[in-house]
């Protein structure tokens, strides 16, 4: 696990990015924010590793103190984040944007668990499985989303497909990808949409896939029933899903998800298709027409 002392570590490596040098305050101004989010008094200096540090408030708190544990995991999680940007992707780290986004994460799953926007499993399958592809709503955008993967030769693809309000397509995302199962595939697929509908900008936005899994992982209550193979990437999608002003996330079924995994199956089988849109073959011109839309020109 990635430890909160780590995270300030590489705040004091990095510090010239923001603060001028000043290590030590950047030390005690992380730690203080710490305190404060989490309504507990630490004794820094006495810290020789953050388990043992994270065990001892645990028996303080008699382990009874959910608030405080779900504001530290926001942190944990995002400190982690921030690592990973600052040793793999060379980003410079800010300290103050860090806290913001903290901050952020925190406050979005409070409000989500409080307006019911995250639904337990049971709750959110109640609803009925759309059997055909449907448009979406008048201005909204509709993404379906599905990932493919051959247990033999261990290869998967994702795809990602998204439709206006009158079904024409917009964009196709289609690539290939490294995972270990299906689930992952499928949840890489998702949070490639998200990402993507973010990145322009998008407010009104419906998520579909025909994966009961992902779907029920994704209105768990409890971040920590997630299955463990992709609770990571859950938690990515649950940030940038909730970003977007009018999102929904729908399950849907096999048959109406059939164009996104033909794109799916052409990325695992590495089969490129890059004038898809003017010279499309005749098993994806016959899924369009099972649409009931038009096909792309």
């Amino acid at each position: 696990m990635f430890g909160v002392l780590s995270g300030v570590l590489i705040v004091q490596i990095n510090s010239k990015f923001s603060y001028g040098g000043a290590a030590g305050m950047l030390y005690q101004h992380l730690w203080d924010y710490i305190e404060g989010i989490c309504g507990v008094r630490i004794e820094k200096q006495g810290i020789t590793s953050f388990d043992r540090w994270l065990l001892t408030v645990g028996e303080k708190l008699q382990g009874g103190n959910d608030e405080f544990f779900t504001k530290l995991a926001f942190v944990c999680w995002t400190l982690w984040k921030v690592r990973c940007e600052f040793i793999f992707g060379k980003q410079s780290i800010s300290l103050e944007g860090t806290m913001i986004r903290c901050q952020k994460a925190i406050k979005e799953f409070i409000q989500n668990m409080t307006n019911g926007q995250m639904k337990s499993n049971n709750i959110g399958l109640k609803q009925e499985v759309q059997q055909i592809w449907q448009k979406p709503p008048e201005d909204w955008i509709k993404m379906n989303v599905d990932g493919s993967f051959d247990m033999k030769t261990r290869k998967a693809g994702i795809g990602v497909v998204t439709r206006n309000s009158n079904g024409y397509v917009i964009s196709v995302i289609s690539k290939k990808v490294e995972v270990p199962d299906a689930l992952t595939a499928v949840a890489l697929a998702l949070r490639e949409a998200a990402q993507h509908a973010v990145g322009n900008g998008w407010n009104k936005v419906c998520f579909e896939t025909d994966s009961s899994l992902l779907y029920s992982d994704f209105h768990r209550s409890d971040c920590r029933d997630l299955n463990w193979k992709v609770g990571s990437i859950v938690q990515d999608i649950h940030l940038l899903v909730y970003s977007i002003e009018y999102r929904k996330i729908s399950l849907i079924s096999r048959q109406a998800n059939m164009a996104t995994d033909w794109f799916a199956k052409q990325s695992r089988l590495e089969m490129s298709y890059i004038d898809w849109r003017r010279y499309p073959p005749s098993s994806l011109v016959g899924i369009w027409c099972s649409d009931g839309v038009p096909a792309p020109h």
